[in-house]
C-alpha cells in the first residue's frame, strides 16, 4: 500500500506549512498578550498596595502627630495647673504671714490697752433693761493683777416683788466692790467678786420710807449684794481707749470713762 500523501501537489504542502506557521505565531502572540495582562494586573495590585501602605503610614503619622499635640497640650495644662497651685500656695503663705503680723500687732495693741486701762477712772452710766433702771456714778480702779475695785452711788428702780405683791421700788445705795477683769478680742470682761452696799434712801410707789422704819430683815433683802449675784459677768466692747479716756459699749449702751 503506497503513501497516501505521495500524490499531493507540492503547492498544497506549501499552503499547509504557511498556515501552521501563522497558527504557531498566533498562539505565541496570544500567550504573550495573556502574560502582559497578568503583569499589568500584578502591577496594578502592587501599586494599590503601595498606595494603601502610604496612606496607612500617613494616617499613622497624623495619629502620632495628634498624640504629640495632645501630649503637649496635656503637659501645657499640667504646667499651667502646677504654676497656679504654686501661685495659690505663695498667696496662702503671704496671707498667713499677713494674718500673723496682724495678730502680733493686735497683741501689741492689747498690751498697750491693758497698760492704758490701769489706774483710776470716773464714770456715770445708766442702764435700763426689762423694766428696771440702774444708775451708777463713781470711780473704778484697775490693777495689773487683773483685779479692780469700785465705789460710788448706785440707784435701782423698778417693779419688785415686795411682801408678796409687785410695787414700784426705788433704792439709793453707796456701794463698794471688787471685780476680776480681762481683755479679749476687743472686749473688756468683768466678773463680780464682792459687793457691799449701804442703803441711803428707800421709796415705795414714790413715797419715801425712812431707813430707821424698815425692819432689819427687810432692809437686808433690798441690799444690792442680794440683788446682784457674785460671779456675774459683764462683757463690754471697747470702742476707744487712750491714756485719758475710755468708751465701752454693751447692748447698744455707750459708757464713757474719764481718767482721774
Amino acid at each position: 500500500m503506497g503513501n497516501k500523501f505521495s500524490n499531493t501537489p507540492w503547492q498544497i504542502w506549501v499552503i499547509i506549512l504557511m498556515m501552521l506557521a501563522v497558527f504557531s505565531s498566533g498562539c505565541s502572540t496570544l500567550k504573550g498578550e495573556g502574560n502582559n495582562k497578568n503583569i499589568i494586573a500584578e502591577n496594578s495590585n502592587l501599586r494599590e498596595q503601595l498606595e494603601q501602605e502610604k496612606k496607612s503610614r500617613e494616617d499613622t503619622q497624623k495619629e502620632l502627630q495628634g498624640l504629640k499635640i495632645d501630649k503637649e497640650a496635656e503637659n501645657s495644662n499640667l504646667k499651667e495647673r502646677l504654676e497656679q497651685e504654686q501661685k495659690s500656695r505663695e498667696e496662702a503663705l503671704k496671707e498667713l504671714e499677713r494674718l500673723k503680723i496682724e495678730k502680733e500687732e493686735e497683741a501689741k495693741k492689747e498690751v498697750q490697752k491693758e497698760e492704758f486701762i490701769l489706774g483710776k477712772w470716773y464714770t456715770e452710766q445708766t442702764i435700763e433693761k426689762e423694766g428696771t433702771k440702774v444708775f451708777f456714778k463713781g470711780n473704778f480702779e484697775y490693777f495689773p493683777n487683773k483685779s479692780s475695785r469700785y465705789e460710788g452711788e448706785l440707784s435701782i428702780s423698778g417693779n419688785q416683788n415686795f411682801d408678796g405683791s409687785f410695787v414700784n421700788i426705788s433704792v439709793d445705795y453707796y456701794v463698794t466692790g471688787t471685780q476680776e477683769w480681762l481683755m479679749n478680742d476687743q472686749k473688756l470682761i468683768s466678773k463680780e467678786i464682792d459687793l457691799k452696799s449701804d442703803v441711803r434712801r428707800f421709796e415705795v410707789n414714790g413715797r419715801e420710807i425712812p431707813i430707821s422704819q424698815i425692819p432689819p430683815d427687810k432692809l437686808e433683802q433690798i441690799k444690792a449684794e442680794n440683788l446682784i449675784p457674785k460671779g456675774l459677768s459683764n462683757s463690754e466692747r471697747i470702742i476707744s481707749l487712750t491714756s485719758s479716756k475710755m468708751e465701752l459699749e454693751s447692748d447698744g449702751i455707750l459708757t464713757t470713762y474719764n481718767r482721774r
